[in-house]
């Protein structure tokens, strides 16, 4: 069988995956490279092999176990925890079986979850950032104008390209071009813009090593596995070539802010006053952002369908500062 008709055969391993609604799947990363990503809310639960060599990789141990190696509870049960271990350690089954197993993957997702809980002020849990956005991976990987092509993206050193590992991959139908996409939820957690800028630059002024990366992800993987169409396939593969032989399509990037208005009052003018704060260079510069810089301000997860991320919805850094709530 061929590598191609290998990661074809997996579709169903894929669709049967996606049943779940609190599972989002992407292409590998670098390392392991022919591993398919699979995400809950915001953790990564599982690597799913897809290639001619190697299992599947479980959720990380330390979910479920302490440094001693004795059942952990601070994300699930003394019991779940020895269960989850014990489907671990099941040597008569493959790393693939017990990743697609109903058993396996409720554990995990509960793990998932809870990691994924803070504790706020009011003692009610709240989801994080990456639940956040993992729910766009799982809802925005189809569309019209834009779609999420990738998620927690980490380039190697070889690619020169930054040490970023941006939040959303985005491809952009209008403009043919990728899009890097950095999340702040709540407006927390916004100090290191300046440092998400300098890394987005060192791609766009070095675009073919990324625009490479992400054809071999989305062309050689998520295509043949099914979570792209191959009509989208061909979109993408017009705008940034292939893995043989990539453009040099330039990368736009953008900040979105994602603001609960029940949670925080006068959101947007809270993330306008973190850019003008915090957009700032490693000598505490301020820095005036190039037109390919963009900025969204969303109160849900579902408004991304009106307004999204595309470079024509997103605006540029002086349209931001004059952006009302009243344009929403």
């Amino acid at each position: 069988m061929s590598l191609l008709d290998i990661k074809k055969a997996h579709k169903k391993d894929v669709c049967n995956l996606l049943k779940n609604e609190e599972i989002a799947v992407v292409g590998p990363s670098d390392k392991p490279a022919s591993m398919l990503r699979v995400y809950s809310h915001g953790g990564l639960i599982g690597r799913l092999a897809v290639g001619n060599h190697g299992d599947s990789h479980l959720l990380d141990k330390s979910y479920y176990l302490d440094k001693n190696g004795e059942n952990k509870t601070t994300y699930l049960s003394e019991k779940e925890s020895a269960d989850l271990l014990a489907i671990t350690n099941n040597s008569e089954k493959t790393g693939t079986q017990k990743l697609l197993s109903e058993e396996y993957l409720k554990l995990a997702i509960e793990a998932s979850k809870n990691k994924g809980k803070k504790q706020t002020d009011s003692e009610d849990m709240s989801v994080r950032e990456r639940d956040i956005q993992t729910k766009i991976v799982r809802k925005y990987m189809s569309g019209d104008k834009w779609i999420v092509v990738d998620m927690e993206f980490s380039p190697s050193d070889a690619w020169n390209i930054g040490k970023g590992k941006p939040d959303f991959i985005v491809y952009d139908f209008d403009r043919k071009e990728l899009g890097i996409i950095e999340l702040k939820y709540n407006n927390e957690n916004a100090n290191n813009l300046g440092k998400h800028y300098e890394d987005f630059m060192n791609v766009y002024n070095n675009p073919i090593p990324f625009n490479r990366e992400i054809a071999r992800r989305v062309i050689n993987y998520m295509v043949p596995c099914g979570l792209i169409n191959e009509e989208v396939g061909e979109k993408i593969r017009e705008g940034i070539g292939t893995v043989e032989k990539p453009k040099s399509t330039k990368v736009w990037f953008g900040f979105l802010f994602i603001v609960n208005p029940l949670e925080v009052e006068n959101g947007l003018k809270g993330a306008k006053n973190l850019v003008k704060d915090y957009l700032k260079g490693e000598d505490g510069n301020i820095i005036t952002p190039i037109d390919e810089c963009r900025f969204l301000y969303r109160e849900s997860i579902d408004s991304l369908s009106e307004k999204g991320l595309c470079y024509e919805d997103m605006y540029s850094y002086e349209d931001f500062k004059r952006h009302t709530v009243d344009e929403e």
